[in-house]
């Protein structure tokens, strides 16, 4: 059995009026690791993905996926 760690995160998720367009919405965010307050603010989910991999990063190396039990 690999070696588990458990790291905890916040995500918050907000909408903000376009500049360009009064009229329309656009989604913001903020992913924030607990309890040392590391944050990455976000504008779409491949720059969401992105971070929360560079946050699970452990000792340098990536997660390896199929260590993780759903």
């Amino acid at each position: 059995m690999a070696n588990q760690e458990t790291r905890l995160f916040t995500i918050s998720l907000w909408q903000v009026q376009q500049t360009e367009y009064p009229c329309e919405m656009t989604w913001r965010g903020k992913l924030q690791s607990l309890p040392d307050g590391e944050a990455y603010y976000f504008r779409d989910w491949e720059v969401l993905i992105e971070h929360l991999e560079k946050m699970l990063t452990v000792r340098g190396e990536p997660l390896d996926p199929q260590e993780v039990e759903p």
